[in-house]
């Protein structure tokens, strides 16, 4: 979604439309609360930490309008996130390397004009 979500908003914003990604945590929703009563519900004491854990929707809502407001291209509710996702990002950055093509026109971009 991400990747579709940037494409978008970059194809769009000339026409003054924007495109904002959501990236929500452990939110309070009628999800949420049927995964803690499903089999994590084994678990009374599990499930209880994460029903107290999860952020009460109203204050992700504003986040959101927010966001949307300001135009920002992404919004980040829960931030105990950021280790995980500047580990993700490490493993993709880690996945550059040589084109797969030899010989493969590199610089900028393929794209870009010669």
């Amino acid at each position: 979604m991400l990747g579709l979500s940037d494409a978008v908003r970059a194809e769009l914003a000339p026409s003054g439309v924007g495109v904002s990604t959501l990236f929500p945590g452990l939110t309070r929703s009628r999800m949420s609360e049927s995964m803690s009563s499903g089999p994590i519900a084994v678990d009374e004491e599990r499930a209880a930490t994460i029903r107290a854990n999860m952020m009460d929707p109203v204050w992700l809502g504003r986040a959101v309008v927010r966001a949307v407001e300001a135009n920002d291209p992404y919004i980040i509710t829960h931030p105990e996130y950021e280790q995980d996702t500047k580990a993700r990002f490490a493993q993709i950055l880690s996945a550059f390397g040589e084109p797969a093509q030899p010989g493969y026109r590199t610089g900028r971009s393929a794209t870009a004009s010669i």
